[in-house]
């Protein structure tokens, strides 16, 4: 049986659980077909949207500050972190790719407060 999941791949079509979890073996991949990009990078550009300083929705495009990242990140990162680059968002997008892939995945993020916390998922 297979579920359907709301994004929509790279031709159009939904994508679908068991697709998700064969490509969280591969998320530091880079195909071809992805000019570049990693398969995260991808699906993070696919199925998330952020809220712009305007308040509007618009689809999650990496900046450079988050294309750099995510070039350089591993396991264990430490970020001597500049205000408004995105770094927050992108580590929020980076752990919901990595939890809808890999089946078992719990994820946290924490903030120094309770409304800091809050404001990283506000909608």
């Amino acid at each position: 049986m297979r579920r359907r999941l709301a994004g929509r791949g790279e031709g159009g079509g939904l994508l679908d659980l068991e697709l998700l979890q064969r490509l969280g073996t591969r998320l530091d991949a880079r195909p071809k077909r992805l000019d570049g990009r990693t398969i995260r990078q991808f699906l993070v550009e696919k199925l998330l949207q952020v809220r712009t300083k305007q308040g509007e929705i618009k689809p999650l495009v990496l900046n450079r500050a988050q294309q750099e990242y995510e070039g350089r990140c591993n396991q264990k990162n430490i970020v001597l972190k500049a205000r408004q680059l995105g770094i927050t968002t992108y580590v929020a997008a980076r752990f919901f790719v990595h939890t809808i892939t890999r089946r078992g995945t719990l994820s946290v993020q924490v903030a120094h407060d309770q409304d800091s916390a809050e404001e990283i998922f506000r909608s």
